[in-house]
Parts: C-alpha cells; structure tokens; sequence
C-alpha cells in the first residue's frame, strides 16, 4: 500500500494507509487512518479502484494524491484520485498522459512530482496520441498541478527500478533496489544527477524523509553468493555528506513495508507499517 501524513486540529498526526493486496496478490480499495498520539485505527472512504503498487502518494493543501498502480490482473488504469479527508470523499482528477505503477511521489512548491514506469508488465504502456516521442523509453517523470489540473512531462529519469525515496531540500531524491547510485532531480534547472555512494539500496525497504535526511529501514539484499536475505537494518543517507549511517535496527526482519514521517507532540518520527502478517506498526525515535 502507500501512505501520507495529514496533520489533524491538534498538531499531532493522521497517517492514511491506502490500498495495498491480500497475501493472494488481490489489490485493496481499503483505506484506514492511523491516529499516532492515540495508537488508533479508524476506517474511511474506500477508493474508487482498488490498487497496489502505485506511484506512492502526496499532499497538497491538507489533500492527498494518489496516481498509478495496478487494479487488477493486467489492468493498469493510470488514474489520478485525491483524498478530502475533512470530507472522507476521494474524486478523480486528470489521468496519468501514461500507464504507470512501483513508482515514487514528491511535493515540490504545491505541485506533485511523479517517477514511474512499465517495466516488466504486459498492457502498462504509453500511448502515441499523448505526445510522447517512438522510442521513448518506458520510465518517466511527470508533475502534475492541481491548480490547472494538468500534467507535463519532465526530463526522462536515468533509471527506475522499485523506486524509493523523497524530497530533500526542494530536490528529489530517488534510489532504486540494488543499486548504489542515487537520482537526484532539480526542478529548477529540469537535470537529473546521479550520486554513487558507499551502499547499495535495499528493494522492498521502508523509505521517508525526515531532518533533511532519507531513512531505509528493513528489506531485502543481495548476498555475495547471489541470494538474498531480509534484515533489520536502519540506514540513513544525509546528502551533505553523500554517505549512509546504521542506525537501530528495527524490532523485527521485514521487507514489503512503507514508511512514513510523523509528528508527536512536535517532534519528527517515522512510522514502518506492512510487510508480511502479523502486520504490526512500529515508530522509530531518531
């Protein structure tokens, strides 16, 4: 699933998980709200679509945006649902100009940036009529204006492989699944720059932005031999230093969660939902 943060009337905050799958891979139209300072769940309105695997989420003006993703076998809509949660309605705005899921969101300046891609999926594909040039490759970035709902497309990312990240410094920030190599976006010159650093990232980790720092907790990662193993580690990219930390490892080894920046009584922390049953939320103090 995918989640985002809205802060409620008395500054402490909601966390919305949306959509997700079943242990049978059957995607979700459930959405919950997980009230931080009270340790409460509470059900709201399901989407229009059941979806997993989207574009990730994010808020603007106390709303949430939601793109992308997969709704069923081969059905890939490249839809666009926002989140009133002081009205509990979703609505539809402008489609995606593609079809697109495992993707990555970012807010910069009340607009919304979206990294996606068709890889590997039959029907998840672009379409001539849109624009988009013969041999475009199959990633893209898109922002997306709620002002004039519009979308337009953007330098072509350097990679996109299970991407993970967020926005660091009015910039964002993208890693991908076993690779040590970062993509960093500038939306003021519309360039993507590549930053290698000492560690490659782990796929289907836990990722969020806080203190001007990404955080990576849990997931997966290739072994010498060429196998694969789950762990616990907490790491954290400071992007001043261009260097990754470990930090306290989570209480469990899981991969397939999210994470999500939190607020409780004023200071920031993360909290790492999901991944296989028992599904238990954890929060992380930096």
């Amino acid at each position: 699933f995918t989640t985002a943060m809205i802060p409620a009337a008395n500054g402490q905050s909601i966390l919305y998980v949306i959509g997700g799958a079943t242990a049978t891979d059957r995607s979700l139209s459930k959405v919950m709200a997980y009230d931080v300072a009270a340790n409460r769940w509470a059900a709201k309105a399901s989407l229009p679509l059941p979806l997993r695997r989207t574009n990730g989420a994010g808020v603007i003006d106390g709303k949430i945006y939601v793109s992308g993703g997969r709704a069923g076998y081969r059905y890939y809509p490249g839809r666009l649902f926002v989140y009133d949660p002081a009205a509990d309605t979703w609505t539809r705005k402008r489609d995606l100009p593609i079809t697109g899921f495992d993707g990555v969101s970012g807010v910069i300046d009340n607009k919304l940036y979206v990294v996606t891609s068709c890889y590997d999926a039959e029907d998840c594909f672009y379409f001539d009529e849109y624009g988009l040039p013969p041999g475009h490759p199959d990633r893209w970035l898109f922002r997306y204006d709620p002002r004039t709902d519009t979308w337009t497309e953007l330098a072509i990312p350097p990679r996109v492989f299970l991407p993970e990240g967020g926005t660091i410094g009015g910039k964002l920030y993208v890693a991908h699944a076993e690779s040590s190599v970062l993509d960093v976006y500038d939306p003021t010159t519309d360039r993507w720059t590549e930053r290698a650093t000492p560690r490659a990232v782990r796929g289907r980790a836990a990722f969020a932005t806080l203190g001007a720092k990404l955080y990576m907790m849990g997931g997966y990662r290739r072994n010498a031999d060429g196998t694969y193993s789950l762990t616990a580690a907490t790491s954290v990219y400071d992007p001043v230093t261009n260097r990754w930390v470990n930090k306290t490892p989570m209480p469990v080894v899981r991969a397939g969660m999210v994470g999500g920046r939190v607020i409780v009584n004023g200071r920031g922390r993360i909290e790492v939902l999901g991944g296989v049953r028992p599904g238990n939320n954890f929060q992380y103090i930096p």
